[in-house]
């Protein structure tokens, strides 16, 4: 990590480290039983739906498919936003990084769904399909915001001896 200073070098490590637990996480959940799986998604439906749709005009069978989905989505999503701050703090290329990152999120979204098999699950490619649409937006989210700061500090606040606004610049 030539060039990177000390607080960049702690960012970088941190969100390497988050990365790492999220993928462990995302991992670990599927790593559930059938039965695990459905008595965790339950109880979630049940918290949500109460606030959500308290008169239950949704059937909670259909309810607890879109709760399903939106973790699913939602995770990856987590998984996005921490390759985007990656590839910020380590100020790369945001169309090579962003497009390596897409992978290793799209590689560990097909894991995911195939670990399922070991505990006797369904394996969905839909649900591929919605966790890398989690990541891309994630990401995408993540390096516009990033983007659109550097370029409001550029004009407003000058940049620094490298030519950045600051910590954020690409």
């Amino acid at each position: 990590m030539k060039g990177l200073t000390r607080a960049r070098i702690f960012a970088v490590s941190a969100l390497f480290a988050c990365i790492v637990f999220t993928v462990g996480y995302i991992f670990s959940n599927s790593l559930e039983n059938a039965a695990q799986s459905s008595e965790k998604s339950q109880n979630v439906t049940q918290v949500i739906q109460e606030i959500v749709d308290p008169e239950q005009k949704i059937p909670t069978q259909t309810f607890e498919k879109y709760i399903r989905k939106t973790a699913h989505f939602s995770e990856f999503g987590l998984l996005g936003v921490e390759c985007g701050l990656l590839i910020i703090a380590l100020r790369k290329k945001h169309l090579v990084s962003a497009g390596i990152a897409a992978l290793f999120c799209v590689l560990t979204a097909m894991t995911d769904e195939s670990l399922q098999m070991i505990t006797d699950r369904s394996c969905e490619v839909t649900d591929v399909w919605i966790d890398f649409s989690g990541a891309v937006c994630g990401m995408t989210i993540t390096l516009l915001a990033g983007f659109i700061i550097t370029k409001l500090k550029n004009k407003f606040g000058g940049k620094n001896k490298n030519g950045y606004a600051d910590d954020l610049s690409p």
